[in-house]
């Protein structure tokens, strides 16, 4: 998926994210409408929660996914993490915090 080597190429390189079982599954995803869906259900193959993740409700989980969705389009044409992480951000719901964000921008 191009948007996804473009935003994680420095990860990558530092061999950050290697180990890190949702991200290297939504770069397996065939498209970014799914890419999405894994990041911010936060679940690997197996469909475990990561970790970080494990205290938010499933429910906020898929009530963020739905407004996260709706931006597909945006997502699309992001370049730089930092905007991709801006506009997470911006859609913030209760129950969705820093942490979260940061890990389903990345």
């Amino acid at each position: 998926m191009k948007l996804s080597k473009q935003i994680f190429k420095e990860f990558l390189e530092k061999d950050v994210i290697h180990n890190d079982r949702v991200i290297n599954f939504c770069l397996k995803q065939k498209s970014l409408a799914d890419a999405i869906k894994i990041a911010v259900l936060s679940r690997d193959i197996e469909r475990k929660k990561h970790k970080h993740q494990y205290r938010i409700e499933n429910t906020q989980l898929l009530m963020f996914l739905e407004k996260i969705s709706s931006l597909e389009h945006k997502i699309q044409n992001i370049n730089k993490f930092d905007e991709l992480l801006n506009l997470i951000v911006k859609e913030k719901i209760i129950g969705i915090g820093p942490l979260a964000l940061y890990d389903i921008a990345l």
